[in-house]
């Protein structure tokens, strides 16, 4: 490992529904924007319903808060200040779907970075407060 931070099946698990949370965005903004079948969009979209996606997005947010959460419990014996770093996933994640769902910048996440302000902030300290819990080792 490039840094001192034990490997845990909990990250794995939080990487992998942050990813799906991520897909699903894509996928619900696409279906929102095709409104009942413009050109350029993927046939596909047309076997999802709002519903089902709203249930699978619902889902993926919790599954991402609570397998970070469980990872950062589980690391604090190695860096005890891991756990305060929950707060700021919990808010990213929350930011993130709120400007999916308000600002339409579900097929284009990177954007969100780009241009949030507030969403920068979040990242950064928690960028801030992981790299000192770790290099640190307080």
């Amino acid at each position: 490992l490039a840094i001192q931070v034990p490997s845990s099946d909990w990250f794995v698990l939080c990487t992998f529904f942050a990813a799906l949370f991520l897909a699903l965005s894509k996928r619900q903004a696409e279906m929102i924007s095709q409104d009942g079948g413009s050109a350029g969009h993927r046939s596909v979209i047309g076997e999802y319903n709002e519903a089902a996606l709203n249930t699978f997005t619902t889902t993926a947010i919790a599954a991402t808060a609570i397998t970070y959460s469980l990872y950062a419990i589980e690391t604090a014996k190695q860096i005890p200040l891991l756990p305060l770093t929950v707060p700021f996933v919990l808010f990213a994640v929350f930011r993130y779907h709120h400007l999916v769902e308000t600002a339409g910048f579900g097929e284009r996440p990177e954007e969100v970075f780009l241009r949030d302000r507030t969403f920068q902030v979040c990242v950064l300290a928690f960028l801030a407060l992981s790299m000192t819990a770790i290099y640190l080792e307080l």
